[in-house]
């Protein structure tokens, strides 16, 4: 009982949670969101078209850090060590939107020389090129988004971090809506891009608020540099290897069940991608304040002990009430997919914990051990999906996510120890 009441007591002490408490609508909002957006698709589109959706969304988180130079971590932490100079936070701004109109540049001239290819690769077909020659149009307002939240959260400005947030998830679902319904997976992609382009000139006019000037740091450049390998590393691995593995489930089962195996898997990004969103608001600007290694230590193992008992019982609900979420968020057609919630929900619990201590490497700038891991934990996703997925089938998906998660939990944990000492 001592230990209970402890507990609550640290609850309510924690920076962390008052941060979150902060956040707690846009949570619940960002929750609702994702719940009706599955529906949504999953009813207009089937298990094929959700998994050609999903593939462009893939690729669009890739653009989205690809067109910053995956440097978004590093304004972030720049922005937090700085606060106190306004004329430095000026030049890390004005640095990282020249970086990221030249990196989009690059993405967009890559998008309209090879739309048919990415179609062909993506949906296998070469109907969807024209899609792809106009999406090389957008990628600098996907990358002034990013620029925005980054720099919103290096100040520590919640209130306007929360509130762009919430005009993200309302504009890119609201615009779905008609986008699918009239227009099928066609639609539903064209309304994701017509989404970035307002959110990005919205993203626009916020910066303009910081005062800002046509200045380029060589010193800021290279810093924000070290952060762009390892989260291009990160970035280019992480949907890349989700379009290999969903082209392998493609390939040795079927569209079909390919397509329930996404649907388990969105279910899972919805609700881990809230969670450490929400926890990146306090913790990436935090650890980077922190000036000694005993103080990340500390700061870890607070949040660690808040965190992961919550997102336990959350799984653990959702993995209980797996049939009603089968049947809230999809159609008939997905009763196949509730063999997956067991494999997910244990992965999910330890994907979170496996956060932190990535957090950590890669705010702290630990270039090497964070690369290590995101392209050992690439290779091993894969290889575990073939060899499972072509003995068991689709659920052979699910066998590998939790034996990855396993595995990069011990991997990175290693990894922090080391590089801690």
């Amino acid at each position: 009982m001592k230990e209970i009441k402890a507990h609550i007591s640290k609850l309510k002490s924690s920076d962390l949670v008052r941060v979150s408490g902060k956040n707690s609508f846009n949570v619940v909002l960002q929750f609702i969101i994702g719940v009706l957006k599955i529906k949504l698709v999953s009813v207009l589109l089937g298990p094929s078209g959700m998994t050609l959706f999903r593939q462009f969304n893939d690729l669009q988180v890739f653009f989205a850090t690809i067109s910053l130079g995956g440097t978004n971590n590093g304004i972030t932490k720049l922005i937090a060590t700085s606060k106190d100079s306004f004329r430095r936070t000026r030049f890390v701004i004005s640095t990282s939107v020249i970086l990221a109109i030249g990196f989009s540049f690059v993405i967009s001239l890559g998008l309209l020389i090879g739309a048919s290819f990415w179609s062909e690769l993506l949906f296998h077909s070469s109907d969807y090129e024209s899609i792809f020659q106009i999406a090389s149009l957008y990628v600098v307002f996907i990358a002034l988004s990013n620029v925005c939240l980054a720099v919103l959260k290096g100040q520590k400005n919640y209130n306007a971090f929360i509130k762009y947030n919430i005009t993200v998830n309302l504009c890119l679902f609201l615009l779905l809506m008609p986008g699918a319904y009239y227009w099928g997976v066609k639609g539903a992609i064209w309304s994701q891009i017509i989404a970035s382009v307002v959110l990005g000139l919205i993203a626009g006019r916020l910066l303009l608020k910081n005062k800002l000037k046509v200045v380029f740091s060589k010193m800021i450049s290279k810093r924000l540099l070290s952060f762009s390998i390892m989260m291009l590393v990160a970035v280019i691995v992480a949907p890349l290897t989700q379009i290999v593995l969903r082209n392998i489930s493609i390939s040795h089962c079927s569209l079909g069940e390919a397509g329930l195996w996404d649907g388990m898997k969105w279910i899972s990004m919805t609700y881990t991608s809230i969670i450490t969103t929400s926890l990146g608001l306090y913790f990436h600007p935090r650890i980077s304040e922190l000036r000694t290694f005993d103080k990340v230590r500390t700061e870890v193992r607070s949040s660690l002990f808040i965190v992961v008992p919550l997102v336990a019982i959350g799984c653990l609900l959702i993995y209980l009430l797996r049939d009603v979420v089968i049947t809230l968020l999809y159609s008939d057609e997905f009763s196949g997919m509730e063999p997956f919630f067991l494999f997910y929900c244990i992965g999910d619990v330890l994907k979170i914990m496996t956060w932190f201590y990535a957090t950590v490497l890669l705010m702290r700038e630990s270039v090497k051990a964070y690369i290590f891991n995101e392209l050992i934990l690439g290779l091993i996703i894969v290889i575990l999906s073939y060899i499972f997925i072509t003995s068991y089938g689709i659920i052979g998906a699910a066998y590998a996510y939790l034996a990855c998660n396993f595995i990069a939990l011990v991997l990175v944990y290693i990894l922090y120890r080391l590089y801690s000492k």
